[in-house]
């Protein structure tokens, strides 16, 4: 085991008064649980804010009896996350730190295990444990991190870990995990920002994200957090913050918080500035941060009803606040985004595209002109009281943000609708590496000629080397033949056909490829390292069968469009075993195209020249045998393909027709009476590699299918009914 020393930060300030202890020895209890840690060689610094009860004598006499323990007088005052700063940068010699609090309690293994994660990496920065809430009585109360999806870990990238604590802001226990010294010192100080001194912590954190270090969690409960839950009515009794609106006047005091939460956004934004990060990454970071700044301020005026709104007029006005904002912020307040890890903030992915930021930025504006409206509506209701200057001030930080705001979505639209780039790109660039798998790119064709050039180019343009493309023509009488001769690289057969299922499997029997991609004539691939990321991932993960991107659509004139699966664009879609729960119950599937899957798969998956019928989509059958198979999918988070609209289009004229509907209709029954199998326990699912054999060690997500599909037999049979 290690024998780093570990420096543990304890300030204190009237830790024994029973305001803060209920009468209990909490102090004795937190300092016991550090100095009793299975760890020997810590220092325990603890330093007092003057305290005027017993504090300082008990502190004492741990530091005369145990000589680990060193006890400071602080003649400054400091406020704790200042008193922690200072104890950090001009007392602590460890090469390991961590915060301590005075009354939380810690498992005699606590600091042992985080140092281990520390010694065994020295790319984490920090490391942390799961824990429980517990009351002064020292009674259990509800898991800190009751799901592994609340926890961060060292695989996620910078961006997305910040993104997704800014908006979740889970403080605790993060902040309380075991620091590299280095580190901790790099990230302070702890900085307040107005006489509030709330959010401090957040800051700490976002700080550390955004500045791309890395923490470990070790889902153990090691550590238990005193909750002692105290409303605004005692702290005003006790503690009167200057500026602070009383509790008589709600709404001003929502209001109040609302600027502090703009002051706490405005220090982000300046953080993310210094970041250094690309323009689009630049306007995806601050267009997430002022997202969750709105979505924290609409949770703030529910918590102000609950607290403090006891008058009918108040109600009043709460109800018409709630109304406008149900209005004009339902993106953010009924249907807010998933934000979710990423592994990786390359410049391609899908989030930083300028459709996608567009879209997440418009919604940013909406939200601020909800909150405007709001603003002006409190100004007319308090006319007589005359201008609060929160109330100006808070206007003014709105207007300036949403110029802002403008200036950013001017710029992403302005990239919007071009013309891919791939296609304009002459120059080859095919990236170092193994290549001996080989890639067939089978295109169905049918009179589309004057489309055919640009998905040869698209595929042409690879940055991986081995592959095929073969052109599987249905007999055209356009230019499609002309367009062939001219492309000698590409293999092809003009003769009839029934359609483009055949035409499918026809150049499957034609291919030689390890993978298999289909792209119809007039669809193409977007990335030029697709093939490449495809290879690499199937190459080196035998577990999955599939890999798959995001596609995006093009005008008939060549103008890149929206980018498809929004619900994808800020997390990673679940992967492998864990999409099978998705799949069965939101019946997703996958069009052609985005995707790459290993030859004897799709020969499995995709529907015989038998099975191949009128009222079947041969992708939607594929879709079915696939999952149903228990074959293992993996999502790249990148545009992969490009799908062209036009109008000799055939999914528009099956849609018109009514066809298509027929067939979602029977796709939609068959996965759900696959559920109702599921449920009732006449078929057991068995997961897959991508060679077809069982994996026995895999569940679904980690639980029973029963439980991940969470759909009673009730409500699947009221489902059948309606699909028929």
């Amino acid at each position: 085991m290690s024998d780093s020393l570990v420096s543990v930060l304890f300030p204190v300030y009237n830790s024994s008064d029973f305001a803060r202890s209920g009468g209990k020895c909490l102090l004795e209890k937190a300092l016991d649980s550090l100095l009793t840690q299975k760890y020997n060689n810590i220092e325990l610094i603890i330093l007092d804010n003057q305290s005027t009860d017993n504090t300082a004598k008990i502190c004492r006499s741990y530091a005369d009896k145990d000589s680990r323990v060193r006890y400071v007088l602080d003649d400054q005052q400091r406020f704790p996350e200042e008193a922690i700063s200072w104890m950090a940068q001009s007392l602590m010699r460890g090469k390991y730190c961590m915060i301590g609090n005075d009354d939380d309690l810690y498992s005699p293994e606590y600091i042992s295990e985080m140092v281990a994660v520390l010694e065994g990496d020295d790319k984490i920065g920090m490391a942390y444990a799961n824990g429980r809430y517990v009351d002064v009585d020292g009674v259990l109360l509800s898991k800190m991190v009751p799901k592994i999806i609340d926890s961060y870990s060292a695989t996620a990238s910078a961006i997305s870990s910040y993104c997704v604590y800014i908006q979740k802001r889970n403080i605790l226990p993060i902040i309380f995990g075991v620091y590299r010294s280095e580190v901790m010192r790099r990230l302070l100080p702890f900085e307040k920002f107005d006489e509030l001194k709330a959010n401090v912590d957040n800051l700490f954190m976002a700080k550390f994200f955004i500045k791309g270090h890395k923490c470990f969690f070790v889902d153990k409960e090691l550590f238990f957090y005193r909750d002692k839950k105290r409303g605004l009515s005692e702290v005003q009794s006790s503690v009167k913050i200057p500026g602070m609106p009383d509790i008589s006047k709600p709404i001003l005091l929502w209001m109040y918080y609302i600027r502090h939460q703009f002051y706490f956004f405005n220090k982000l934004n300046g953080l993310i500035r210094e970041s250094q990060l690309h323009e689009n990454q630049y306007t995806y970071v601050h267009a997430l941060t002022y997202y969750s700044f709105l979505k924290q301020s609409i949770n703030l005026l529910g918590w102000i009803k609950k607290e403090y709104i006891r008058t009918a007029s108040h109600e009043k006005i709460y109800n018409e606040f709630r109304e406008v904002i149900r209005k004009k912020m339902k993106q953010i307040s009924r249907k807010p985004l998933s934000i979710g890890f990423f592994p990786d903030d390359r410049m391609d992915n899908a989030r930083f595209q300028p459709e996608v930021l567009s879209d997440l930025v418009a919604v940013c504006l909406k939200g601020g002109e909800g909150m405007i409206e709001l603003i002006r509506r409190y100004e007319h209701l308090n006319a007589d009281e005359g201008v609060s200057p929160i109330i100006a001030e808070l206007k003014t930080l709105f207007e300036e943000e949403q110029k802002r705001l403008g200036e950013l979505k001017n710029a992403a639209d302005s990239r919007c609708g071009q013309k891919p780039l791939l296609l304009n790109d002459t120059t080859s660039n095919i990236l170092p590496g193994k290549q001996s798998s080989m890639v067939s790119i089978i295109s169905p064709s049918l009179n589309l000629g004057r489309f055919l050039q640009d998905t040869i180019t698209s595929v042409s343009r690879q940055s991986y080397s081995n592959f095929e493309h073969l052109v599987v023509d249905g007999g055209s009488t356009d230019e499609t033949l002309d367009v062939l001769k001219r492309n000698n690289a590409v293999r092809y057969i003009s003769e009839p056909d029934d359609g483009v299922a055949y035409a499918i499997r026809k150049g499957f029997l034609m291919s030689k490829g390890n993978y298999i991609i289909v792209s119809c004539v007039s669809d193409g691939i977007l990335d030029k390292d697709w093939l490449h990321r495809c290879v690499e991932l199937l190459d080196n993960d035998q577990q999955v069968a599939l890999v798959w991107g995001f596609p995006q659509y093009l005008s008939e004139d060549g103008a890149l469009g929206s980018i498809s699966y929004p619900q994808f664009h800020h997390t990673l879609a679940p992967q492998k075993n864990k999409f099978f729960a998705y799949w069965i119950q939101t019946k997703f599937w996958l069009p052609e195209s985005n995707f790459c899957v290993r030859r004897e798969i799709f020969d499995k998956c995709f529907p015989s020249y038998a099975d191949i019928a009128e009222n079947k989509d041969c992708f939607l059958e594929f879709n079915y045998n696939l999952h149903v198979g228990g074959y293992l999918t993996a999502h790249i988070p990148v545009v992969a393909s490009f799908g062209r609209t036009h109008s000799n289009q055939a999914g528009q004229r099956e849609t018109q027709s009514g066809l298509m509907k027929k067939r979602m209709s029977g796709y939609r029954r068959k996965v759900l009476f696959y559920q109702l199998m599921l449920l009732s326990g006449i078929r057991k699912h068995t997961f897959r590699n991508g060679f077809g054999c069982s994996i026995n060690t895999l569940a679904c997500d980690g639980v029973s299918i029963r439980d991940s599909v969470r759909y009673r037999l009730g409500y699947i049979k009221r489902a059948l009914r309606k699909t028929l």
